[in-house]
């Protein structure tokens, strides 16, 4: 904040708060209905769901159409694979 007044500091540093409770007010948001946002910076969401009796997170970022990937519990966006895949194993 190099060339900022005093004044000029204290509001930019104001509104980076606000925008951080707002911030936070999302991914509160997110939580309660059962996602978790495991990367801000490209929008990536995580949600429990459940094949074959066990656990599994589906996963989600932002500007993919619809829901496509999945992955075990354990193995986060590195092992992310088609939700075709689950349903394979169904079969």
């Amino acid at each position: 904040m190099e060339g900022l007044s005093a004044r000029q500091q204290q509001l930019v540093q104001e509104e980076l708060e606000r925008e951080a409770t707002r911030l936070q007010g999302y991914v509160d948001e997110l939580h309660e209905i059962g996602c978790e946002l495991k990367d801000f910076s490209i929008g990536l969401v995580d949600f429990i769901g459940s094949h074959e009796g066990r656990d599994v997170c589906l996963c989600w970022k932002l500007g993919e159409q619809k829901i496509g990937f999945w992955h075990e519990l354990n193995a986060g966006f590195a092992g992310r694979q088609p939700i075709s895949k689950l349903k394979e194993s169904q079969d």
